[in-house]
């Protein structure tokens, strides 16, 4: 069985190689993700306008994908659960003739998003690298 390498709670920003478009980025979010528990929250205290602000400012993404359903182990994600999940995804691009160019066809790098300061008039979130490819 192989190791996890993404934990149970977190989320994610992964960058891919897609068939047309280079090098293109998704935000993956493992189950009971505390970016999720986050969005909520900012729902909750009227606060959704700063929260997408700085999400969208700081993790430039075409797509965000929820690994509920890929994910076979419940404390955490393996490498194939991952390329299970992605390898193929149109990330949400479709119905255009050249909509194919968005397909991802390798992964490139994962960076755990880590939150810092979840006080939206002030929020500060960091990455820490926990896989990448080894193009050697």
């Amino acid at each position: 069985m192989s190791k996890a390498i993404l934990e149970k709670g977190k989320s994610y920003w992964a960058s891919f190689e897609t068939y047309g478009m280079g090098r293109k980025n998704m935000i993956l979010h493992m189950p009971d993700s505390d970016l999720y528990r986050l969005e909520e929250q900012a729902k909750i205290q009227n606060k959704e306008d700063e929260y997408y602000e700085y999400v969208d400012d700081r993790f430039l993404h075409e797509y965000a994908e929820d690994l509920l359903e890929y994910v076979e182990d419940s404390t955490g994600a393996t490498l194939d659960d991952v390329l299970l999940a992605c390898i193929g995804h149109n990330m949400g691009f479709e119905g255009e003739p050249t909509d194919y160019n968005y397909v991802v066809i390798g992964l490139i790098d994962i960076d755990e998003i880590i939150i810092e300061n979840d006080d939206f008039d002030e929020l500060l979130m960091s990455t820490k690298t926990v896989w990448e490819a080894d193009y050697e």
